[in-house]
């Protein structure tokens, strides 16, 4: 049996145009009056969505955006994000959403490489734009939400003069539609080109309907920032594709009021992640300060989700925690269900479709070994380019396959279980050790919040299994608490797996989307 196989996704259709799947067809088919965004008291339709992403068409296309052209949104969570996004696609143009914290030298470089013509933004947001504005021959026109620099337009001055465009250009699913940036943690951010096929949006979105289990009347809470894959995905493309609503949020819900948003919008379903979660849950009898009755389940991913974790969660809140699995490249591929059940501590099975897999050096498909994770690449959510970057392409696809860069195993059940990132394993004593076994047992003492565990040189054993830990309040970060927590991971797994050093942080480094920082954390001695 070959575990990762999944089922055929249906055929592609010849046209396809995100921002009709997302948005128009909704109208179209008579559900107009539906909720699309929840923004403060104001709730958006589909019919308001559309409204708004067809005055900002025609104003986008009024500039000179068009077809294949790209433009940059620097947006927190509110409805002139999502309207924007929409409106570029609708026209043609491919959208590339960037988090909110990328400084100067980073937004320089997604420019440059992108040959970007238009950026939308607000004020708050503007002024690293500005700064580097005359180093960018492409750029063309700054939109700002309200601005009094005389070299920029004004949102609102646009969409008044820029007319209406309701028609949508014929894209078909192979067309560009978007480009992710990663946050560069390793490197220089790559630029991820999605086609308006991507993210499976095009073929019968199996990441909406079966990993989120989306239906028309949800409500989706997602509070981090709206460029992550994650956000894009699960808090905004996959929930208006299946006709649910969104809450925009801009960039105010944290742990300590996320319940608080749950209560007020009603919300049913929550997507963060784990780190999120564990934040929430070291709030004492938090879930006894909001009701959260509405809520049907919760998606979690972005890194592993831990076991205790995930009960605490469940106990506490009374509903389900769906951990998955996905990439920039590719979004969610495999994903605990409601359908197909949840095996806590795994990342699921494939979503319908996908062919997922687990190799070992030589590209053979492996079961209950540790392995590279590798997506079958003719898979349309996949990207398809690189931007600028041709020998990364060639690095990440063998034999018919894209390599994930994830170490993982499969069991005979055909559920995953992810590992580490391939250049986290750490090789002690020629022992291979996870991370993330290392880091679960940590945070299953009680005084642990957060740890990350990484590999430092060592001219004898390779590398010393060092741990950072942030502490729940109230514990001390001493000495004794360093010995209890080593003697209670040798207790719970292997010595040789157990931390040599623990050192502890009030804080972990992340990068904008909320991932830690191993790489920084290796460098640390």
């Amino acid at each position: 049996m070959k575990a990762g196989v999944s089922s055929t996704l249906p055929h592609l259709p010849d046209f396809f145009n995100i921002a009709v799947a997302c948005c128009d067809r909704w109208v179209e088919e008579g559900h107009g009056d539906r909720p699309a965004i929840h923004h403060g008291d104001e709730v958006l339709s589909y019919r308001d969505l559309q409204t708004r992403v067809n005055r900002l068409a025609g104003g986008l296309g009024s500039l000179g955006l068009g077809p294949g052209e790209r433009y940059l949104i620097r947006l927190p969570s509110i409805p002139e994000f999502y309207a924007a996004f929409l409106a570029g696609l609708k026209i043609g143009a491919v959208a590339i959403p960037t988090p909110q914290q990328l400084r100067e030298k980073e937004l320089r470089h997604i420019l440059t490489v992108a040959k970007v013509t238009v950026v939308i933004t607000e004020e708050t947001l503007a002024e690293p734009i500005r700064s580097i504005r005359e180093e960018v021959p492409t750029l063309e026109h700054v939109v700002c939400l309200s601005t009094k620099d005389a070299g920029e337009v004004e949102l609102s001055s646009l969409v008044e003069s820029g007319g209406t465009r309701s028609d949508a250009h014929p894209t078909r699913p192979d067309d560009p539609a978007f480009v992710l940036f990663s946050s560069g943690t390793t490197g220089v951010p790559k630029g991820i080109a999605h086609a308006h096929r991507g993210f499976n949006l095009a073929a019968g979105d199996p990441c909406g309907r079966i990993g989120m289990a989306l239906e028309p009347g949800d409500v989706v809470l997602q509070p981090h920032d709206p460029s992550w894959s994650y956000s894009l995905g699960c808090g905004f493309l996959f929930p208006l594709r299946e006709g649910a609503s969104i809450v925009a949020n801009s960039g105010l819900v944290r742990p300590d009021n996320a319940l608080e948003w749950v209560d007020r919008h009603r919300v049913t379903i929550l997507a963060a992640v784990p780190t999120f979660y564990r934040a929430v849950l070291s709030r004492q009898g938090i879930e006894n300060s909001s009701d959260v009755s509405s809520l049907r389940h919760c998606t979690s991913a972005g890194e592993p989700l831990t076991t205790n974790t995930y009960h605490e969660w469940k106990d506490r809140m009374g509903v389900e925690l769906l951990d998955h699995i996905g990439q920039g490249e590719s979004s969610m591929f495999c994903a605990n269900t409601p359908v197909g059940g949840v095996v806590p501590g795994s990342v699921g099975k494939p979503l319908p479709g996908y062919q997922v897999a687990v190799l070992d050096d030589k590209g053979r498909e492996v079961i209950d070994e540790i392995g590279e994770l590798a997506i079958r690449d003719d898979n349309p959510a996949l990207f398809y380019d690189y931007l600028g970057m041709p020998e990364k392409w060639a690095a990440t696809h063998r034999d018919g396959w894209y390599l994930t860069g994830d170490l993982a195993r499969v069991d005979d059940e055909g559920n995953f279980w992810y590992v580490s990132r391939a250049d986290d394993l750490i090789t002690s004593k020629g022992y291979m050790i996870s991370p993330k076994e290392v880091e679960d047992t940590l945070v299953d003492h009680p005084s642990v919040l957060e740890a990350a565990v990484v590999g430092h040189p060592d001219d004898h054993i390779g590398q010393i299994v060092t741990a950072y830990v942030v502490l729940q309040p109230g514990y001390p970060a001493d000495a004794d608490m360093a010995d209890e927590l080593v003697a209670h991971a040798r207790s719970q797994i292997a010595p040789f797996k157990a931390p040599k050093r623990i050192e502890f942080l009030d804080e972990l480094p992340k990068t904008p989307t909320g991932k830690i920082l191993r790489r920084d954390l290796r460098l640390w001695t």
